[in-house]
């Protein structure tokens, strides 16, 4: 593909909300013919364009669908060329109908696998345990609890209403810790977390961030 083309794909990128850098490129020949490949990096996705052998101003192209086995897609045209304008405008739906619903999907959090990860660590160690909690366990919970609000703050970079939030679930946990025996208190804890991801709109890496915060701040307690 010549210089000029290659540019206006780079400018397009450029101006586009994706930014140029989540992509890179390679050229090759297929078959003896010239073909230009735009790479979504991290991903499966691609969208190959070659050129005609008889005149560089006409192409035909592939691009990898957005399904569950990330098929390519045949020959476009199947017959005959297209002039480059034809196959700009087609990149650009590539852009829009493939790789942002891609990259939607891929940042989207998965509450159904963060709701069984918060399970498997539930902060009471036990086994269907009705137990209530004891003086010394309660002062426990309720030092990590004040402690993570400002955590969470900093670490996820959270505003004062989203921390008004986050306050308000942690202040409800420590107020029923008097309430609650311990299995109906690690259920309202569950609530309580999956509440805060879904409520501020975290994903998936946020909402990992915050797993991995409650893991790490409950670790050092030790709960019968």
């Amino acid at each position: 593909m010549i210089k000029k083309y290659k540019n206006t794909i780079y400018k397009l990128l450029e101006e586009d909300t994706l930014g140029v850098e989540r992509f890179e490129v390679e050229e090759t020949k297929i078959k003896g013919i010239d073909t230009f490949t735009i790479f979504l990096r991290n991903s499966p996705l691609k969208f190959s364009i070659q050129s005609s052998p008889d005149d560089y101003n006409f192409f035909t192209y592939r691009y990898t669908k957005f399904n569950l086995l990330f098929e390519e897609s045949g020959v476009i045209p199947t017959k005959g060329y297209f002039r480059f304008s034809k196959v700009l405008e087609d990149f650009d739906w590539f852009l829009q109908h493939v790789v942002e619903p891609y990259l939607a999907e891929k940042d989207e959090p998965d509450y159904w696998q963060i709701n069984n990860r918060v399970e498997l660590y539930t902060v009471v160690n036990h086994d269907f345990n009705v137990g209530f909690f004891t003086t010394e366990e309660k002062t426990a919970i309720r030092v990590i609890l004040e402690k993570l609000g400002p955590v969470i703050k900093l670490e996820l970079n959270i505003g004062t209403f989203e921390q008004s939030i986050v306050n308000s679930r942690l202040d409800y946990l420590i107020s029923s810790l008097d309430k609650l025996n311990k299995f109906d208190w690690n259920s309202v804890f569950v609530s309580s977390i999956i509440g805060i991801i879904t409520t501020l709109s975290l994903d998936a890496t946020m909402g990992k961030k915050l797993f991995d915060l409650l893991k790490e701040a409950f670790s050092s307690a030790y709960l019968r």
